[in-house]
């Protein structure tokens, strides 16, 4: 919606413009105008970095909140929405009707930084919300919107950190204050494997709020920071491939619920991939 609003405002802009300094009249007054089209959107889409920036500065990272469902989400998700448009990303989703819980921990893969923004978005009337590592939150104006919209931050060199933020994130689950996703992956994965090994800690989380896993593939996130592609449309496909009820994630162990995701994953991932995945699994249950 922002992005239509400020493409009326710019194009007005850009006619009242022309109109005032006589372009239409010339053949470079069309290149102009086209200029000034880009130069309003510019303006506008600026504007609204400075608001999004103002607003930040309101959230008290050392709170935890109350609720998600805040002017906070609003705003960011609008901001963000708003950015990934102008990218001319277009987000596809897939199989979503086989999220049957309310409550769930979101397990996906992880090709680019823009991934969790970007599922937030897809799976905003889910609550969604991520665990990240502990650097993500201390990145400036983004960060306090992070913890604003209940993003959780992990420390994976510290064990009993690490144990906290697996406790918190289910208690997020279990009280319906948002649903969490991990990449159990642990990083971004650059290579044209379909899946780096995962690590199955994180996974304790489903277990201790008692909620089946929902597995979902990414891909074309990775395309999104190209500058070369600036102009050209990137589509983002989000795949929901399987939902692993209760039942069978309490039964299994961490490292067995690994194998199996990884099994999902890899089965979704391996005809878009080149690579064959070596995914071995750390962190015994």
């Amino acid at each position: 919606m922002l992005k239509f609003i400020y493409l009326m405002i710019s194009i007005a802009g850009s006619i009242l413009t022309g109109i005032k300094l006589k372009l239409t009249e010339k053949v470079i007054g069309i290149v102009a105008m086209i200029l000034l089209v880009l130069g309003y959107y510019l303006i506008c889409f600026g504007i609204n970095l400075i608001i999004f920036m103002l607003v930040s500065l309101t959230i008290d990272k050392r709170k935890v909140p109350e609720r998600i469902d805040t002017i906070y989400r609003k705003v960011g998700l609008g901001t963000l929405k708003c950015f990934l448009d102008s990218m001319r990303v277009k987000v596809h989703v897939s199989g979503d009707e086989k999220i049957t819980s309310d409550k769930f921990l979101f397990v996906g893969n992880h090709r680019s930084a823009f991934d969790p923004q970007v599922e937030m978005l897809a799976f905003r009337k889910k609550k969604l919300s991520f665990v990240s590592k502990k650097e993500n939150l201390g990145i400036p104006f983004v960060g306090r919107y992070m913890v604003a919209v209940g993003c959780l931050s992990i420390d994976r060199e510290s064990a009993s950190s690490a144990v906290q933020s697996i406790n918190q994130a289910a208690d997020f689950i279990k009280s319906g204050k948002a649903n969490m996703g991990i990449y159990p992956e642990g990083r971004v994965n650059l290579t044209q494997d379909p899946l780096l090994p995962l690590r199955n800690g994180a996974l304790k989380i489903a277990k201790k709020a008692d909620v089946p896993i929902v597995v979902a593939t990414i891909r074309g996130t990775e395309h999104i920071r190209n500058m070369l592609r600036l102009f050209k449309k990137k589509h983002v496909y989000i795949d929901v491939v399987e939902q692993i009820p209760e039942e069978i994630v309490k039964s299994l162990s961490t490292v067995e619920l690994g194998k199996k995701i990884t099994e999902i994953m890899t089965e979704n991932l391996s005809k878009f991939y080149k690579g064959e995945t070596s995914a071995t699994q750390e962190e015994p249950s």
